[in-house]
């Protein structure tokens, strides 16, 4: 008819090979590649990582949440001291406020701690889970491109054989040559879906190469930093309580 290759056809043409395509996604029936073990090995190792990251970022923020209510807990802890020393006219009082004021500031740094432990240690990780998203997005492209590439083959498997049914019946010369036109078309369309499909599937090889690379990297640094952090802290920590001690030795307790 006059339609024929008009935009009904083109959207009739579009409407099969989406059918076609949500067939081959359901029946599984991909075309094999050499590949694929590789893909499936990253697939588990993706989701393994995922789940190990999202487990380490709950725990780190319960972490941060803690060293937050330490904050709070020595800020009490030192108002009370404070307080208890101001009770006391002797060098006991004294020396209980310096206790308090000690304990103050240690609040402040138990604080700034968490803060930083939420900026260098909690939001790399963050970021680490939606760069493993990205990775999952690209693997997912890549199995689009597979489903297309397999729906273009089996089209031509059946636009071949329905060439057969018709090849060297008489009076049907007509249909042949029609069915001859659809097997050229099917093996081009087929040659541009396996085209795609490889290109995706080596820039997705190459995503996932860099991302483990980078990955490791990163992960190293993150690491360092939050020791260093750690030990850092710390030794603050044992520098400030210390100078409490020879005060506190040097309290008369006498009358």
């Amino acid at each position: 008819s006059s339609s024929d290759g008009g935009p009904s056809a083109g959207k009739s043409g579009g409407m099969m090979k989406w059918f076609n395509e949500t067939k081959t996604s359901l029946s599984k029936d991909l075309v094999k590649t050499d590949d694929d073990d590789k893909f499936a090995e990253i697939a588990v190792y993706v989701d393994t990582l995922e789940n190990q990251m999202k487990t380490v970022i709950k725990h780190t923020q319960s972490l941060v949440k803690k060293g937050k209510e330490t904050a709070n807990g020595l800020y009490e802890f030192g108002l009370a001291f404070t307080l208890l020393g101001h009770s006391e006219s002797s060098s006991l009082g004294a020396a209980l406020t310096q206790v308090g004021h000690t304990a103050d500031s240690l609040a402040v740094l138990s604080a700034q701690q968490a803060e930083m432990e939420n900026a260098k240690f909690e939001d790399p990780l963050v970021d680490y889970v939606r760069l493993i998203a990205s990775v999952k997005a690209a693997l997912k492209q890549r199995e689009s491109k597979l489903v297309s590439y397999s729906a273009a083959s089996t089209d031509l498997a059946a636009k071949k054989a329905a060439l057969g049914k018709v090849s060297g019946v008489p009076g049907k010369e007509d249909k042949v040559a029609a069915a001859t036109a659809l097997v050229e078309a099917a093996g081009a369309a087929l040659e541009l879906e396996k085209s795609t499909y490889e290109a995706t599937a080596a820039r997705c090889l190459r995503e996932v190469e860099r991302f483990k690379r980078e990955k490791a990297d990163d992960m190293k640094k993150t690491v360092l930093d939050y020791i260093n952090l750690q030990v850092e802290f710390n030794k603050r920590m044992e520098e400030t309580w210390s100078k409490l001690v020879p005060q506190l030795e040097g309290v008369s307790v006498e009358g």
